[in-house]
C-alpha cells in the first residue's frame, strides 16, 4: 500500500478524540484517506485524533447543502404548550400592550397550578424554557404586534398626518429637550415641522396655525394618534350609546377635548385617529419625525431661545428638500406633487384663530397663582379669583371685569416661582423688614444685602422706594440690582441721601460724553444789544 503523509495539525484536527463538528476541509481529508488511500476508520481516527464515530459519520454520509430548518425535539416541556396558548388567548381582548402577559408572569401562573388550567402531571420547566415556548406560541397565534402584517395604505391628495416627536438642542451650554410637531402629506411626501417647548394644546394649536398659514391652505383630512391634547376618552364600541358627543362612532369611537373640537371646526378639516398602539397607520409622519431629527438636528444645534428664528430656518430647509425627486415617483419632484395636494385642500378661514385656552385660578396669601405646577405673582388680593389666558409662550391674568392684571412669560419647568417685580417691590417698600428673606435679596450682591439689612426699617424703605420708582420708569430689574450694587460700593460710606441720589444718577451720561446741542441757524450767532449808560452818569 502507498505510504501517505497525514497532516492533521495543518488542518486543525484536535489532539484528543471526541465527537465534534468538522469543517469541509477536514471532511475532504477524511474522505480522501478512506476512499482513495484505503485507510481504515480506526487508523484515520488514530492518526487524526478524531473519534471513530465522527469518522464513520462523515465517511458514510454524502455531502449535502444543509437545511436551515431545525429539527424540533420532543421534550416534556411541550406538554405545557396548550396551557400557555390558553393563557395567551385570554389576554387578546386587552388592547394595551403594556398589560399583556409576559413569559415571567406565565411561568409564575404555571408554578401556582391554577385550577382553571389543564396542566400535565410533570414538573414546570425553567423560566428560559417557558420564554422559548411563549415566543413560539405568540408567533403561531400571530399575537406579536411587531411581526403582524399591516395593510399598505393608499393616500389621496389633500390628506395629511400629524405627530409629535422629541429633539435635543444646546441651550445656555446645557442639553435641552424640545418638541417637534411634524405635518406630512403622504401623497407628495411634502413635510412641514415646527419646534415647540411642550405638547400641550396651546403649542399644538399654535404649531398647526403656523403651518397652515405657511402654505395658505387646510388639509381635507388629518390623521392623529390618540394624543391627550385631542382625545379625552377612548370609547369601547359596546358602550357608544352610553357616552355623549362621540366622534367617529362607526370606526374609531372616542370623545374629543372641547378645545381641539373648536380648532377642528374653525379650520374645517376632518380628524381621523389611529387605533391604539398602531403607529403604522400614520407611517408617513412617523418616518418624517426621525428623518428630520437625523438630518436637521444632528449634530445638536445651539439654540438661543428664539423659536421664531429656528422655525423659519427649519421651514426654509424643508422647502428646499421638497425640490428633490419623490422616492417612488421620480423623476417627479416633491414640490410638483404637492401642487396636487394644494389643489384639493381647503382655503384658510377669513377669521384668524387664537391658539389659547382659559382656566380659572385663585391667588394665594403670598400673591401667587399656580398654573401648571409653577407659581406666578399677580397684582391681586389673596383669595381673589383670576382668569388665566394660556398661550404657548405667555400667561395673561385677568380679573372678573376683563382688566389685565399682569402677564408673564410662560415657563415649562416644574415647581418654580416667577415674580412680578412691580408687585414684589411694592410689597417690600411697605414691609421693609421682609427684605432679608425676599427674592430681591438673592439677586443683589453680598455687600448690598449686608448694607441694607444693617439699616433701620425707615431708611431701608427709602432705598426700596427708589428702586420701585426706577422700575416703574421702565428699567429692568437686573439693571436696577447692578446699579444698587454699584451705588453701595461707591456711596455706602456716605449718608443715605447721597447713596439714593447716586443710585438714581448712575443712569446719567457723564458730562464729557454728552453731545453738543444743535441750535437753529438764526440762533447760532447770538448778538448782544448795545446799551448807553449816559442817562445814569449823573446818579453817581
Amino acid at each position: 500500500m502507498q505510504k501517505v503523509h497525514v497532516f492533521s495539525h495543518a488542518l486543525g484536527f484536535p489532539d484528543q478524540q471526541r465527537a465534534q463538528m468538522l469543517n469541509m476541509d477536514q471532511v475532504d481529508h477524511i474522505n480522501k484517506l478512506i476512499h482513495r488511500a484505503g485507510f481504515t476508520i480506526s487508523r484515520v481516527s488514530r492518526e487524526l485524533g478524531v473519534d471513530r464515530k465522527t469518522v464513520r459519520k462523515y465517511a458514510s454520509r454524502p455531502v449535502q447543502i444543509p437545511e436551515t430548518i431545525k429539527v424540533k425535539r420532543n421534550t416534556a416541556a411541550k406538554a405545557f404548550i396548550p396551557a400557555i396558548e390558553d393563557l395567551l388567548h385570554r389576554q387578546t381582548p386587552v388592547t394595551n400592550p403594556k398589560q399583556r402577559l409576559t413569559a415571567k408572569r406565565i411561568h409564575s401562573i404555571l408554578l401556582e397550578g391554577r385550577e382553571d388550567l389543564e396542566l400535565p402531571d410533570a414538573p414546570v420547566p425553567s423560566i428560559r424554557t417557558i420564554e422559548r415556548l411563549v415566543r413560539a406560541a405568540r408567533e403561531k397565534l400571530n399575537l406579536d404586534r411587531k411581526n403582524a402584517l399591516s395593510v399598505r395604505l393608499e393616500h389621496a391628495p389633500g390628506s395629511a398626518q400629524l405627530d409629535f416627536g422629541e429633539i435635543d438642542v444646546f441651550l445656555n451650554g446645557e442639553t435641552c429637550r424640545l418638541i417637534l410637531l411634524v405635518l406630512t402629506f403622504p401623497h407628495s411626501n411634502y413635510r412641514m415641522a415646527v419646534v415647540l417647548p411642550a405638547q400641550n394644546f396651546e403649542c399644538l394649536a399654535y404649531g398647526i396655525k403656523l403651518m397652515f398659514d405657511r402654505i395658505g391652505r387646510v388639509p381635507l383630512r388629518i390623521r392623529f394618534d390618540n394624543m391627550s391634547t385631542a382625545v379625552s376618552l377612548l370609547v369601547p364600541p359596546s358602550k357608544v350609546h352610553e357616552v355623549d358627543n362621540v366622534h367617529d362612532v362607526k370606526d374609531h369611537p372616542r370623545v374629543l377635548t372641547e378645545n381641539f373640537r373648536r380648532l377642528q371646526v374653525h379650520y374645517g378639516f376632518k380628524a381621523e385617529f389611529c387605533n391604539p398602539a398602531a403607529g403604522n397607520e400614520k407611517g408617513s409622519v412617523e418616518n418624517a419625525v426621525g428623518w428630520i431629527r437625523r438630518n436637521f438636528f444632528v449634530p445638536a444645534l445651539r439654540f438661543d431661545g428664539n423659536f421664531a428664528e429656528l422655525n423659519n430656518s427649519l421651514m426654509t430647509w424643508l422647502e428646499r428638500q421638497a425640490e428633490e425627486p419623490h422616492y417612488k415617483k421620480a423623476p417627479r419632484v416633491i414640490k410638483e406633487l404637492f401642487l396636487e395636494d394644494l389643489a384639493l385642500m381647503l382655503h384658510l378661514p377669513a377669521a384668524d384663530f387664537d391658539p389659547c385656552s382659559w382656566v380659572e385660578a385663585t391667588v394665594d396669601n403670598t400673591g401667587f397663582v399656580r398654573v401648571d405646577k409653577n407659581d406666578y405673582q399677580v397684582n391681586a388680593a389673596p383669595g381673589q379669583k383670576v382668569h388665566v389666558c394660556k398661550r404657548w409662550d405667555t400667561l395673561s391674568f385677568y380679573d372678573s371685569d376683563r382688566t389685565l392684571l399682569t402677564s408673564h412669560k410662560r415657563h415649562y419647568g416644574l415647581h418654580k416661582d416667577f415674580i412680578d417685580w412691580k408687585v414684589m417691590l411694592g410689597l417690600l417698600r411697605k414691609k421693609p423688614t421682609s427684605f432679608k428673606d425676599s427674592a430681591l435679596a438673592k439677586m443683589l450682591g453680598e455687600a448690598t444685602v449686608t448694607y441694607l439689612t444693617g439699616l433701620r426699617a425707615q431708611p431701608r424703605r427709602e432705598v426700596l422706594e427708589a428702586c420701585y420708582v426706577t422700575l416703574k420708569e421702565g428699567t429692568p430689574i437686573e439693571q436696577i440690582c447692578s446699579r444698587l450694587d454699584e451705588a453701595v460700593r461707591r456711596f455706602g460710606h456716605e449718608d443715605l441721601s447721597t447713596l439714593i441720589v447716586g443710585f438714581r444718577g448712575l443712569k446719567d451720561t457723564p458730562t464729557d460724553d454728552r453731545q453738543l446741542m444743535d441750535l437753529p441757524e438764526h440762533l447760532s450767532q447770538p448778538t448782544v444789544p448795545s446799551v448807553s449808560l449816559e442817562p445814569y452818569a449823573g446818579l453817581a
